[in-house]
């Protein structure tokens, strides 16, 4: 469920920045408003925060939670404006591996010894992706999209510890509200490209995103990382798929290629995991 409404809330948002033409300050502060603004209405019912949270290790957690959240997030916008769905994914799918990797490391319970291997030949078929004319290309955009990766995977250990003190819901409620400071001082947006039928279509797209990051918090807490990452794997390939035979993206061999191999090196360091 979590990766299908991953996938549909992804769509969505290149529509929004890419078709409606939406400034991505706009959207993305738009979007943070209504993120907090509904996910706070449930906080009575689900939220709950234990007294550790106000010690100082949490604060700090939290702090550096709240500056990989606003930047990636406004890398990512960037990037899925610009990119096309199929070489965003591409880039995107290292996401899980880097976020397992990270978790072998710092988590004794999420410890594992295939991530290193699966790493290694997902980066080499991103790298071969790349290659034009016998050099290593990145465009502008994917390096955001690369920086947003790194900055999504490191997050996702912040929220982790965090989930000892904060109930899912708790967290994101938090989170979105800092965050949306945060932007709102950065970005200073003027909402000019936003009429009423984009801000219906953003509202929409937010109430999806809430109900996906709060599932998604309850299974890293519940389940952990590595079990989490091997149900997510469906949303690239479900968005792969759209923009095959949807939107008529067209898919190089060796744009299909290290999709195949990026996939199975994450099917590989999952399904290990747990032999």
């Amino acid at each position: 469920m979590v990766s299908v409404i991953s996938a549909i809330t992804l769509l969505l948002q290149k529509y929004i920045l890419s078709y409606q033409k939406v400034n991505y300050k706009d959207y993305i502060v738009f979007a943070f408003v209504f993120l907090f603004a509904i996910s706070a209405l449930f906080f009575p019912k689900f939220g709950w925060i234990k007294p550790e949270a106000a010690t100082s290790f949490y604060i700090l957690i939290g702090i550096f939670m709240i500056l990989a959240a606003t930047f990636w997030n406004i890398l990512l916008c960037q990037a899925l404006q610009k990119e096309k769905m199929i070489e965003f994914e591409l880039i995107q799918m290292l996401q899980p591996l880097l976020t397992i990797f990270l978790g072998s490391l710092i988590f004794a319970s999420e410890r594992s010894v295939y991530i290193l291997p699966a790493a290694f030949f997902a980066a080499i078929a991103l790298i071969i992706a790349h290659i034009r004319r016998h050099h290593i290309y990145f465009n502008k955009y994917a390096k955001y999209l690369l920086l947003a990766v790194v900055l999504m995977s490191v997050e996702m250990i912040f929220i982790k510890i965090l989930l000892t003190v904060y109930s899912p819901l708790a967290l994101y409620v938090v989170r979105t509200f800092l965050v949306l400071i945060v932007m709102w001082a950065i970005l200073r947006p003027s909402f000019g490209s936003i009429n009423l039928k984009k801000g219906l279509i953003i509202i929409g797209t937010t109430a999806l995103a809430v109900l996906q990051m709060v599932l998604y918090y309850f299974a890293i807490n519940k389940e952990g990382l590595v079990f989490t990452t091997l149900i997510l794997i469906l949303t690239p390939i479900l968005v792969y798929l759209y923009s095959i035979f949807i939107s008529k993206e067209k898919l190089s061999f060796k744009t299909g290629f290290s999709f195949i191999i990026i996939i199975l090196c994450i099917i590989f360091a999952s399904l290990m995991e747990y032999q």
